[in-house]
């Protein structure tokens, strides 16, 4: 070897040593410090009425407003599901189900499969009661059945998982071989997703998990890492996104109030809210490609006005769960309800943490794995419990009026540009 090659060599791994320094720096940099900013927008104090703090509070709040749709409209009924509980008695899944005059479509929308994103949803279904369904904006042939408090357990006590850590989104199917299945992208990561000890916040631990976080990416795949985090897993009770062995009750209790109430009707249309992923202070529109070309096409009619985000492989925008509760119920419309001729679901997903981005993506992660490793394993100071719950609570319910002013409003311009369209879908 010449000696200007070796000089050269030896730049060259200089600059590649010198590049991935500036990387590592970056990375701890940005997921220790990173805290996400709301758009510059006016507060609307109006849209702050429906946004509440704990469960029981929300659910009064619905329970109250069901009953002013009680008095309007006749034939309503309005019922409870006491959840079964080893430790709390006052859980339950509630339910307001508003006939029309014809049968021709039944909206559902549903909140909390995911516990303690229910606050925003049940937020969400508050603003349609008000703004719509009491103002009769809605088609006087579409019926409504409003689902909420599904996951009443994760949402009194601020978790995603239920009481026994089944993620609720991960646990349905009409395909019992589901909860067999392993999700070797999961198995891969389980190490540095279900840390063990007793949870501390301090910097050095935050950087030595920022640490933890990018040797695992870099000693797998982004795409093994995306796949980890959203197609849910069956073999780690303690995990995080745990499906469960079998269909949870609620689960089957949706089961048979769809079927109590969809067959006198020719289609349904479905939302059902989430927070968490994506940008923030964004309403995504999540569309499944599990769906048939036609229904796919009556999504995107539906929802014209807006950009639908579509799970594609290829991309790797996002990765499409299994266990899915709009997917169980569509596969179950086929099976069971061969006179509905559509069942057209959308999953609407509300940004918090911008998880696209590095320092996003990590918080959201260590939101969630430091919550998980509390609940099993305790916490070293009531400090950094209080952190850890601060960080969870703003990850999947954000206290921030300027991010409830703006999903809000585009939520209402989601009922404003749908509401009409749902009547001519069929």
């Amino acid at each position: 070897m010449t000696k200007k090659k070796h000089i050269l060599k030896k730049i060259m791994i200089i600059s590649s040593i010198s590049l991935s320094l500036i990387f590592i720096i970056l990375f701890i940099i940005l997921s220790t410090e990173y805290k996400p900013e709301d758009h510059d927008i006016k507060i609307n104090e109006n849209y702050m009425k429906y946004f509440h703090e704990d469960y029981e509070s929300a659910r009064n709040e619905f329970i109250k407003k069901a009953s002013l749709i009680a008095d309007k409209f006749p034939g309503t009924e309005i019922s409870s599901y006491k959840i079964p509980s080893k430790n709390d008695g006052s859980l339950t899944m509630d339910w307001c189900y508003v006939p029309s005059e014809k049968p021709e479509c039944l909206l559902i929308l549903s909140s909390a499969v995911h516990g303690i994103e229910g606050y925003t949803g049940n937020a969400m279904i508050g603003l349609f009661i008000r703004e719509y369904l009491l103002k009769d904006k809605v088609d006087k042939n579409t019926g409504v059945l409003m689902i909420t408090g599904i996951n009443a357990y994760g949402m009194k006590y601020y978790l995603r998982s239920t009481e026994n850590n089944i993620d609720l989104n991960r646990n349905c199917t009409t395909d019992l071989s589901l909860y067999a299945q392993k999700n070797e992208a999961y198995s891969k990561f389980a190490r540095y997703f279900q840390s063990k000890g007793k949870v501390s916040m301090n910097r050095l631990d935050n950087f030595s998990f920022s640490i933890r976080m990018l040797y695992s990416i870099l000693k797998y795949s982004k795409k093994d890492f995306l796949e980890a985090l959203t197609l849910g897993q069956y073999e780690y009770e303690d995990g995080l996104f745990y499906g469960g062995k079998k269909m949870e009750p609620q689960i089957m209790r949706i089961e048979e109030m769809l079927k109590k109430y969809l067959p006198a009707y020719k289609y349904a249309v479905h939302y059902d809210f989430h927070t968490g992923y994506g940008t923030r202070g964004y309403m995504h529109l999540f569309g499944s490609t599990d769906q048939p070309n036609y229904i796919r096409k009556k999504i995107e009619e539906l929802f014209a006005y807006r950009k639908v985000d579509w799970a594609d492989e290829n991309t790797g925008n996002f990765y499409e769960p299994v266990g899915d509760i709009t997917d169980w119920i569509s596969e179950m419309v086929k099976r069971d309800l061969p006179n509905i001729a559509m069942y057209i679901p959308m999953s609407i997903e509300y940004g918090t943490l911008d998880g696209q981005s590095i320092g996003g993506g990590i918080l959201s992660v260590k939101s969630m794995v430091k919550r998980n490793q509390g609940i099993h394993y305790g916490y070293k100071s009531d400090k950094d419990r209080m952190k850890v719950e601060t960080l969870n609570r703003e990850h999947f319910n954000p206290s921030s009026k300027r991010w409830r002013t703006g999903i809000t409003a585009q939520t209402a311009e989601l009922f404003d540009n749908t509401l009409p369209l749902i009547p001519t879908l069929f």
